[in-house]
């Protein structure tokens, strides 16, 4: 839901409901990247997605299964990736 009228690069009132992606199966992580692109997992797995849904909605994951949790620092923009035991780290994940 856009706080503020997008006339660029999609049309949007304020409030109005952006309808994103379905799925059967619940996401259990989301977090914002950035006022366009958020990060989910569904099913211990990572999916990158932008709100822009004018044609077809770019979303893809990012091939790491077992995800128990995200964190996301936007001031080093890296992505921190707890699986299992592991903390991985992604740096630029976007400019």
């Amino acid at each position: 839901m856009p706080l503020k009228r997008y006339e660029s690069p999609f049309f949007k009132d304020a409030y109005s409901i952006i309808n994103i992606a379905s799925f059967d199966k619940k996401i259990d992580i989301i977090k914002w990247l950035n006022g366009d692109y958020f990060v989910f997992t569904l099913d211990k797995k990572i999916y990158i997605s932008e709100i822009d849904n004018r044609d077809n909605l770019n979303m893809f994951d990012l091939d790491k299964n077992n995800v128990s949790n995200l964190f996301f620092n936007g001031n080093t923009k890296k992505l921190y990736i707890l699986n299992d035991d592991e903390l991985l780290e992604i740096e630029k994940l976007i400019p």
